[in-house]
C-alpha cells in the first residue's frame, strides 16, 4: 500500500515532527478518529497500526501539546466515537497497544495537567 512504500522510502520520517510537534502516528490517529465514517475506520486503524509496527517509539512521543497517542486517542473518543465502538472496537485495540508499549505515558501530564487516565476517566 502507499503507505507502506512511503515508509520504505523514507524511514526517517516516522521521526519527523510538524509544525505542532505531531509525528506522523499522531497525525495518524487524529485521521482515524475524526473519520465520519465507520467504514473507514479498520483501514484507518491498520495504518497506525503499522505505524506502530515501524516506529514503536512513537508510543511515547509527545506532541507539541505535551500529548502523548494514548492521550490522543482517549481524549478524542467522545460521546460520538464512544457510540460507534459497539460496531468497530479497533480503535479501543490500538488504545491498548499503545499502552502496551508504554504504559509509563500514561501518567504524564499534558500542557494542562491532564493525563490519559484523566481523558479515560470521562468516557
Amino acid at each position: 500500500n502507499t503507505l507502506e512504500q512511503v515508509v520504505r522510502a523514507f524511514p526517517d520520517a516516522l521521526q519527523a515532527k510538524n509544525d505542532a510537534g505531531h509525528l506522523p502516528l499522531h497525525q495518524a490517529i487524529q485521521a482515524t478518529l475524526a473519520s465520519e465514517s465507520i467504514g473507514e475506520a479498520p483501514y484507518l486503524v491498520d495504518g497506525v497500526t503499522y505505524l506502530l509496527d515501524q516506529y514503536p517509539t512513537g508510543a511515547k512521543a509527545l506532541d507539541g501539546f505535551g500529548k502523548a497517542p494514548l492521550a490522543k486517542v482517549l481524549q478524542a473518543m467522545d460521546c460520538t466515537s464512544a457510540l460507534r465502538l459497539d460496531e468497530s472496537d479497533s480503535i479501543l485495540g490500538v488504545a491498548r497497544t499503545l499502552y502496551e508499549i508504554a504504559p509509563q505515558v500514561a501518567m504524564n501530564q499534558d500542557g494542562r495537567g491532564r493525563t490519559a487516565m484523566h481523558y479515560c476517566a470521562v468516557l
